[in-house]
């Protein structure tokens, strides 16, 4: 997003991104996207896209479902709230961040492991992993590529 700064960026944008090869949809797609970081900077893209009328032509070709994400995610940036709900997601983050840190490693091994391991050898029943086959790397026939080729 810091790449595209004026015109040219953009129209050198669109030149990788054809419209035989789908255009900006393979960016607008961002709009759905459940991140609202992600859908903030496809916004900004579009938005400088949107910007010059070299480049203003791009953002015709959307489908409805498209457009109508464009539209809803411009009001919501507009009115503040996608910027809400980035700071909302970002405090979301950090305190699961916090929460994981502040595990020490006795609660770790004990919350999560203990379980895993109980269920693995069920205690009551006295069920192991079965050892009994016997695998040697000597029946292993090695495979030529050779013999694959047509």
């Amino acid at each position: 997003n810091s790449l595209l700064v004026n015109e040219i960026d953009i129209q050198g944008l669109l030149v990788f991104l054809t419209e035989s090869l789908g255009g900006l949809n393979s960016i607008s797609i961002g709009l759905l996207h459940n991140n609202p970081i992600i859908r903030y900077h496809t916004l900004q893209i579009l938005l400088k896209c949107n910007d010059y009328q070299s480049t203003k032509y791009s953002l015709d070709n959307f489908n409805v479902y498209v457009q109508l994400s464009y539209e809803r995610q411009l009001k919501l940036y507009e009115n503040g709230m996608l910027l809400d709900e980035i700071k909302r997601y970002q405090e979301k983050i950090n305190e699961s961040t916090n929460d994981l840190l502040s595990y020490d490693e006795d609660t770790i091994l004990n919350s999560y492991i203990q379980p895993t391991l109980n269920i693995l050898f069920d205690d009551d029943t006295n069920d192991t992993i079965d050892n009994s086959l016997d695998i040697s790397t000597d029946s292993i026939t090695p495979i030529n590529p050779i013999d694959f080729i047509p």
